[in-house]
C-alpha cells in the first residue's frame, strides 16, 4: 500500500494516548507500508505537540526526527530534515524554517517577509516589502 499519512496517525504513535489507536498506528508503521509525509502534516504535528501537549522545541525536534527515521515514511525527507536543522540551529519557527529550507534547496534564496528571523539563516536573503 502507498498512501498519504495524516497527522493523527503519527501523533497516536508518538504520544500513545488513545491506546487502541496508538497500537493500530504503531502496527501500521511497523509493517513498513509506504506512507507519504507532506510538509503540511509535518508542521501540523509540531503545532499539536506544542499547543496540545506542551512539548518544548527540543522535545518536538526529537520526535519529528524519529518520524523521519521511520522506515515506512517517505516524502521529501531531505527538505524536512533541513527544516528541522534550521529550526534547531537558528531559532526560527518551524514554518519559517521550512520556507527557508525550500528556498535553499530549490531557489530562489530571496524571501519577502517582515520576519527578521530569516536574517539569521545563512544563504537566505530577506527582502522587506
Amino acid at each position: 500500500m502507498i498512501a498519504y499519512v495524516d497527522t493523527n496517525v503519527l501523533l497516536r504513535h508518538l504520544v500513545g494516548d488513545a491506546p487502541e489507536q496508538a497500537r493500530a498506528a504503531s502496527a501500521l508503521l511497523r509493517r513498513s507500508e509506504t506512507l507519504i509525509l507532506t510538509p503540511v502534516i509535518f508542521i501540523e504535528i509540531a503545532h499539536v505537540l506544542r499547543s496540545t501537549y506542551g512539548l518544548t522545541r527540543e522535545m518536538i525536534v526529537k520526535r519529528l526526527e524519529a518520524v523521519l527515521r521511520l522506515p515506512a515514511i517517505t516524502g521529501d525527507l531531505d527538505l524536512l530534515s533541513a527544516a528541522l536543522d534550521i529550526h534547531r540551529q537558528r531559532g526560527v519557527g518551524l514554518p519559517d524554517a521550512l520556507l527557508a529550507a525550500q528556498a535553499l534547496q530549490s531557489g530562489p534564496t530571496q524571501i519577502v517577509s517582515f520576519d527578521r528571523g530569516f536574517d539569521r539563516i545563512p544563504g537566505v536573503t530577506r527582502i522587506t516589502p
